[in-house]
Formats: C-alpha cells, sequence, structure tokens
C-alpha cells in the first residue's frame, strides 16, 4: 500500500502544473502563478551569487552525514551591460535560479575526516559553478515549500539589504518538459500488481490449524497464558489517566507545530531544531537553560515522534497503576532533565531532541519499582525481563551513531533513583499488585480475554 502512494504522490509532483511561456521574468507579476515557465530572453547574475551551506544526518541511525551547499542567483530580463545605466538602480529583482550541490559520507568519520571532506566539497563546487553554463536550459521549475527552497531563502537572507520576504525561485530543467514524468505513472501500477501478487501468495499458504489448538490441554492454555493476561490487567489499558495523554498531546501538538510552520514532516533540520529549543551546549551555558526543558517535547520527524510516543503509553500503562499524576509528571521532567545535563555534559556542541530520555527514566523507575513489595511477586520477573530487553535494544541501536545514547543513560539512572525515592510516596492502600492466575481454567480465561 505504501509503495504505489509514494509513486502517486512523485507522479502527481510533476504532473500537476501549467506551462507558461513568457517573454522575461518581469512578465511573471502579470501571469497567472504556474509551476513551469518557458523564458525567452533571461540572463542568469553569477557574479551577484548568494551561497548557504548547511549539513544534515539520514538513514535509519543517522549513519549518513549529508552536505549541502545551496546555491541561488538573480534572472534578470538582460545582460546588465544591455541596461540603461538609468535604470539599472530601479530593477527588481522578480525571481532566483536555485541549485543544490551535495554530498555524502559516513556519519562516523573523525571529525577531522568530515571537516577535509567538506573543504573537498566546497572546491569541487566553486569549480562546477564556475563552468556551468547556468543560461542554458529547456524551462524552469518553481520550487514549493522543501527543504531545497529553505536553503535557497537561507542564502537570500543573508543579505538583510534586500529585504524580500516570500521570494519566487526556479530551478532549471533540461530535459523535454514532456519527459518531466518519466515512468512513475506505469509503476504505480506496477507498484499495485506486484503488491497484491505478494499478498495473496502470503494468504495462500500459512494456515490456522484449529484441529490441533483444540487438542491443547486446557493447563497448557492457561498457563502460556497467565503471566500475559496479568501484566495486562497490570497494565489496565482501560483506565488511561490524564497525566500520560497531556504529555502525549504536548509532544504531538508541539511537532505539528512545527510541520505548520514548514519546517518538514519526515525531519526537521537543525537549525529550525535550534530555534524551537533543542538542547545545546554552548546556548545553555550562555544562559538558554529553558533549553534543558523544552528539547524534551521536541522531534526531528514524524517516525521520531511515533517511536518515543509507542514508547511512552506503553510505560505509562504500567506507572499509573502504582503512581499518581503528579508523581508521574515529576518523574517525566525529572528525568528528562537529567537526561538534558547527561548530553550537553557528554556532547561538546551536538543538538539534541526528543523525549527519549524522559522515557528512559520511565522505565527506570517502573525497573526500581519492581524489585520492591509494589509489585506482586510473580510479575517481577517478567516486567524485570521485558524492560532489560527494552533498555539492552535501545541502547546497543544508540551506539551505531545518530542516537543521544548520554540522554538515555543520564534518564535511566536518574529514573531508577527516583523510583527508589518514589517507593515512600507510594500509596499502599491503591491497588498497585495484580494477581497471577493459577488455576482458572482456560474457558474462564477466553471469557475475561472476549470482555477486555
Amino acid at each position: 500500500m505504501l509503495a504505489p502512494t509514494i509513486i502517486a504522490q512523485l507522479y502527481l509532483s510533476t504532473a500537476a502544473g501549467k506551462l507558461t511561456k513568457i517573454g522575461n521574468v518581469g512578465e511573471m507579476d502579470s501571469q497567472h502563478p504556474t509551476k513551469y515557465y518557458v523564458v525567452k530572453t533571461h540572463y542568469i547574475d553569477k557574479q551577484h551569487v548568494l551561497v548557504h551551506r548547511r549539513a544534515e544526518v539520514s538513514g535509519k541511525n543517522d549513519e549518513h552525514l549529508n552536505f549541502y551547499i545551496d546555491v541561488v542567483c538573480p534572472i534578470l530580463p538582460k545582460a546588465p551591460n544591455d541596461i540603461d545605466s538609468s535604470q539599472s538602480s530601479s530593477i527588481k529583482i522578480k525571481a532566483w535560479l536555485g541549485t543544490e550541490y551535495s554530498k555524502g559520507l559516513s556519519n562516523r568519520s573523525s571529525d577531522e575526516e568530515k571537516e577535509q571532506a567538506f573543504k573537498d566539497f566546497g572546491a569541487e563546487v566553486q569549480k562546477e559553478f564556475d563552468e556551468a553554463n547556468l543560461d542554458s536550459f529547456v524551462y524552469l521549475d518553481k520550487i514549493g515549500n522543501n527543504d531545497r527552497r529553505k536553503g535557497f531563502i537561507s542564502a537570500i537572507k543573508s543579505v538583510p539589504q534586500l529585504k524580500i520576504i516570500d521570494p519566487v525561485i526556479l530551478e532549471a530543467k533540461n530535459e523535454p518538459f514532456a519527459a518531466r514524468n518519466g515512468n512513475k505513472l506505469a509503476w504505480i501500477f506496477y507498484s499495485i500488481t506486484i503488491g497484491s501478487a505478494i499478498f495473496f501468495f502470503m494468504l495462500m499458504f500459512p494456515k490456522i490449524d484449529y484441529l490441533q489448538i483444540k487438542k491443547l490441554p486446557k493447563y497448557s492454555l492457561n498457563h502460556q497464558l497467565r503471566y500475559f493476561y496479568s501484566l495486562l490487567s497490570l497494565a489496565n489499558l482501560r483506565r488511561t489517566s490524564s497525566a500520560p495523554i497531556v504529555i502525549v498531546t504536548l509532544n504531538i501538538v508541539v511537532f505539528l507545530a512545527m510541520v505548520f510552520a514548514g519546517f518538514g514532516f519526515i525531519s526537521v533540520n537543525g537549525p529550525d531544531l535550534y530555534n524551537w529549543g533543542a538542547n545545546y551546549r554552548p546556548a545553555v551555558l550562555d544562559g538558554q537553560w529553558w533549553r534543558l526543558f523544552t528539547n524534551v517535547f521536541m522531534h526531528g520527524g514524524i517516525m521520531h515522534l511515533l517511536f518515543n510516543m509507542y514508547g511512552l503509553l506503553l510505560v505509562s500503562a504500567f506507572l499509573q497503576s502504582i503512581l499518581n499524576q503528579t508523581q508521574y509528571v515529576i518523574s517525566y521532567l525529572v528525568c528528562g532533565l537529567a537526561a538534558s545535563l547527561a548530553s550537553i555534559w557528554w556532547h561538546a556542541a551536538t543538538l539534541s531532541v526528543g523525549a527519549s530520555g524522559a522515557i528512559f527514566g520511565l522505565y527506570g523507575v517502573l525497573t526500581a519499582l519492581a524489585t520492591t513489595n509494589k509489585f506482586d511477586a510473580g510479575l517481577k520477573k517478567p516486567m524485570l525481563l521485558n524492560n532489560a530487553l527494552f533498555i539492552g535494544i535501545n541502547l546497543l541501536v544508540g551506539i551505531s551513531g545518530g542516537i543521544d545514547n548520554a540522554a538515555h543513560i543520564g534518564g535511566l539512572v536518574a529514573g531508577v533513583i527516583m523510583g527508589y525515592i518514589l517507593y515512600f510516596f507510594i500509596d499502599d492502600s491503591a491497588n498497585t499488585k495484580s494477581t497471577i492466575i493459577t488455576d482458572e481454567p482456560a474457558e474462564a480465561l477466553q471469557k475475561h480475554s472476549e470482555q477486555g
């Protein structure tokens, strides 16, 4: 389902839009705005080029480092030598030609290797730009609101005197206009066919053997499900207190605000994260201490947000049966603060965002309490095993790079300490224990499951 949807979106982004023919860029204001333009006379002013440099990480674990150099040049109606000197001072820049250069390398490279690679990349771009004939193109494509446009706008804003609010930025295309869609339309149907074939193939072979299920001993079924059922009873998924919901909502609202501000959906650029309150040691030491808290409610992309909110809701389902709302909120904030402090202590100049440090802290609280008499003896072992797997796997993944393990460990240690402190303030009259099912027959267990 995902493949044809993505391909269809790519197809619509190029297929939609009208091709407008104009004499020069000065006529754009008199025409209805369109996506594509053919300009009869033009001059790309390479003498007044503006440049913006940026670096981003990508990959599942941020293992790739990508360098970008965004270059914009004014598009003039004609060459400056052909413009009357009396009119040269009144010429306004109607549009810009944007060109993006990029280069990638491993994010695990040393700082010296990264610095040298960036210098070499700059020299390569300079040579390529000097040799390029920017006036040679078939048509121009108007850039929408994406990461490339952000880079080009940053280049234009590097000269405050220009005072351009919403510049028109175009990209040169050297292929025939009719070829702009490539084979995307055909691949929409190819991907649907391939995906459907795989889906039906998966349905043909695996089957549930209901006869074998009926032969299972009742006690065996009971024995396999009793710990799982007891954990669900402790989690009490039907009853979700307001504190976790409020914190999850705050994280989602902050992310949506960043999306609607135009900062991106799949990933957010480092400068935008910094401007909105990312954790950063030089800024914190400069007095911006609020970053220690704001970064705990920020995320660098939709997948970052979804994974963190899943982990937060999961641990909250168990903690809400033990902690009251005030204890829960204090635990989240204290663990988040500890994670932020650990991050800036370990990283000299690294942007850090995300609720994962605070979430690790909540798992630390749960782990600490699972070693006390606040948990039923029969639930301690499965709970501690579950937490150990979650914490261990995530820390191992963090070793591969691009993940702030310092924040994770800082939040985890603070959470364990918080758990043992909170032990003395938890009301024993609260229903914090769950009873293991030992002799209930399988039919009764099935009835419980159906009711839940």
